[in-house]
């Protein structure tokens, strides 16, 4: 029980920190460190994910971080998607689901790091050029300045979204390890205001996948009750400190995540065990 707690507590926390849901935490750990099959990891994955957003949303959105209408609009494609990927997983063998997971990381990881390095410094005031129902703006707490940005590529990134929503179902993970660099790199939403949003919705997406879980038996309840008790004191620690931490500093935790984890998912995948 105890280490069960402290998956979700590392989960929640490190989840709500960079708007990912804590999935692709849990997953690995309850895999690769304790053993538990990997179908019944997803189930409790999907079940934190909803605590992580309960816990790691409610400042962002006091903070007015969160743009809630894209986020909610996001979502009606995503939530699609998780219906789809929670049906798909019982046909699937671990192994695949292992390779999947893990290249997908590998992957979101260089094109996060590379574009967020490239922009970096780039936040400022400026006047919208792209008039949209979704552009929006928040204040920097680190030095108290108005971040005005454009969403861009809209249909594309609902588009996205929506197999978003697959990957939620299918691996577990809440979708924001798809969510996050969808809003980020394709609409140009910032990435504060990115993970704040990617944690209000990715709660909507895992109600969704978890009707699937529960009803192919997926879901055990005591390896889940005590991974969302760590995840609800982890996720809302996180959101705490979020609001006061630079976004390179975000994205480096992001992007080490990422890797360490993509590494040994993909591994997995062939039987070698690499932690």
């Amino acid at each position: 029980f105890l280490y069960l707690l402290m998956v979700g507590l590392s989960a929640g926390f490190i989840g709500s920190l960079i708007g990912i849901g804590g999935g692709v935490i849990i997953v690995p750990m309850l895999t690769l460190l304790l053993g538990i099959p990997i179908h019944y990891a997803i189930g409790t994955s999907i079940i934190s994910v909803l605590a992580t957003s309960v816990a790691g949303s409610r400042r962002y959105i006091i903070k007015e971080i969160t743009n809630i209408r894209l986020g909610l609009s996001i979502e009606i494609f995503t939530a699609a998607g998780g219906i789809i990927g929670g049906i798909i997983t019982a046909y699937l063998k671990s192994n695949i689901l292992f390779g999947i997971f893990g290249a997908f990381l590998l992957a979101t990881s260089v094109i996060i790091y590379r574009k967020n390095k490239k922009n970096r410094g780039k936040d400022k005031i400026y006047i919208s050029k792209t008039p949209s129902m979704y552009n929006s703006y928040y204040i920097e707490e680190s030095n108290n300045k108005r971040i005005d940005y454009d969403v861009k590529n809209v249909p594309a990134g609902f588009s996205v979204s929506f197999f978003a929503g697959i990957f939620s179902g299918l691996l577990g993970i809440g979708g924001g390890t798809v969510k996050v660099p969808t809003i980020n790199l394709i609409m140009g939403v910032p990435i504060k205001a990115t993970t704040a949003t990617s944690n209000y919705i990715i709660g909507i997406t895992a109600a969704a996948s978890s009707i699937i879980y529960f009803s192919n038996g997926l879901i055990d309840p005591f390896i889940s009750s005590a991974v969302v008790m760590g995840v609800l004191a982890g996720g809302t620690i996180g959101s705490f400190i979020a609001g006061k931490v630079r976004n390179i500093t975000i994205v480096k935790v992001m992007v080490g995540v990422f890797i360490i984890i993509g590494i040994n998912m993909f591994l997995k995948a062939f039987g070698i065990n690499f932690y």
